[in-house]
């Protein structure tokens, strides 16, 4: 959790605090007030408005903290890879559905297919997918340990966040 989201749920709580003290004295007959902020304030339903106009606020607050950070329901995919080159030839899968099941990505080229909770099996060689569409919760598994230690590096780093774009580069040794 962010900084920004533990503050608004802070606020959150703040708010549901003050409103129940707020009834509770409204209830009670007991929300006599100073005569100097009788003045600045003229009424309790006034005090209710800003108290009801806070939370509102920090209830948005938290939605679009939540929201920006959700992954979402559904994309469409366009993605190659070429290199390494996979040793034989791509083959060709067209206008499928994937549900609850595991896809090889390797040495495939996958076009306008739907893939419904999926795990991509990626071992580290040249696949397609072009005009598909991903929903619900997926993932890409690997065997190689080198491919897991990168995803774990990318998630640590907050790089697979959807406010961050991540790019990557191709170090050529010499």
């Amino acid at each position: 959790m962010d900084m920004g989201t533990a503050v608004a749920w802070i606020q959150f709580g703040i708010w549901i605090i003050a409103i129940a003290l707020w009834i509770g004295r409204i209830t009670r007959g007991e929300s006599h007030m100073p005569l100097a902020l009788k003045k600045l304030f003229s009424s309790n339903g006034l005090i209710g408005t800003v108290v009801v106009l806070g939370l509102v606020m920090s209830g948005i607050s938290l939605y679009l903290s939540y929201s920006l950070n959700a992954m979402p329901k559904l994309i469409t995919v366009n993605i190659s890879t070429y290199a390494p080159q996979y040793p034989s030839p791509l083959r060709i899968v067209s206008d499928q559905t994937f549900k609850d099941q595991d896809v090889p990505l390797d040495g495939y080229i996958y076009q306008r297919c739907k893939f419904i909770n999926v795990c991509f099996l990626y071992d580290g060689s040249s696949y397609e997918i072009q005009n598909s569409t991903v929903t619900n919760n997926w993932k890409v598994c690997v065997k190689d340990q080198r491919l897991s230690n990168y995803s774990d590096l990318m998630d640590g780093l907050k790089m697979f966040s959807p406010k961050i774009e991540h790019t990557s580069r191709v170090v050529v040794n010499r």
